[in-house]
């Protein structure tokens, strides 16, 4: 039996075990998702093609891993279940959020997006929200999509006195987050930046007004 420690959402790594070999071979997370009657998830099937990025312990099980499951048909249920966003090119040459905004704004803008970028005021934290707007021109209340930069987990807790602080925890492995539809995670801008343009057009209040793809 192998057992690997993941990085997730959680504060605490995942649990991802391996047993039996070949078509025998079985995989289970302690994940939400491989919690669900024991589904076969992300973390799982990232092993499985050698993605180690989120990877806690030691990688040299990863190898023995790939010799179990040789003849096993999670491999390919593996190569099937890598999501979208690993599939995508990464886009290089934006080092922060502000040169996106400067290469990316005005088609943003003219998909009708209305654009914030800033600081958010803890550890250098940044956001690039994209806001839809009322009937009266004004931008709603929040983004519709968003790509951060957050460099440490928090929790809120409560103090003796009953107020609430934030305390800053361990610092993300993936600290770049995009925020639409479905939320994701990143451990460069470079794989962000692609996948918060793609929630962009697909959200955008007005469709198809680009010629061409915005991560083109």
């Amino acid at each position: 039996m192998l057992r690997f420690e993941v990085k997730g959402s959680a504060r605490s790594p995942y649990q991802v075990t391996a047993e039996g070999a070949g078509i025998d071979l079985r995989m289970y997370c302690t994940c939400p998702a491989g919690g669900l009657g024991g589904q076969f998830c992300k973390h799982a099937a990232a092993l499985l093609v050698g993605e180690i990025s989120s990877l806690q312990s030691p990688a040299q099980d990863v190898e023995r891993l790939r010799v179990l499951a040789a003849g096993s048909p999670l491999i390919a249920r593996a190569l099937r279940h890598v999501p979208r966003a690993a599939k995508r090119a990464a886009i290089h040459g934006y080092p922060d959020l502000h040169a996106v905004v400067a290469g990316y704004g005005e088609k943003l803008r003219g998909l009708g997006w209305h654009l914030e970028c800033g600081a958010t005021g803890v550890d250098g934290d940044e956001v690039l929200g994209l806001f839809k707007k009322t009937k009266s021109g004004q931008p709603r209340k929040w983004p519709a999509v968003s790509l951060e930069y957050q460099e440490y987990v928090y929790t809120i807790v409560e103090q003796g006195d009953g107020s609430i602080e934030e305390v800053r925890g361990e610092r993300r492995s993936r600290p770049w987050i995009v925020r639409g539809k479905k939320t994701g995670t990143f451990g460069s801008l470079d794989r962000g930046l692609p996948v918060f343009l793609d929630e962009a057009e697909r959200l955008a209040p007005i469709p198809g007004a680009p010629n061409r793809p915005l991560a083109q």
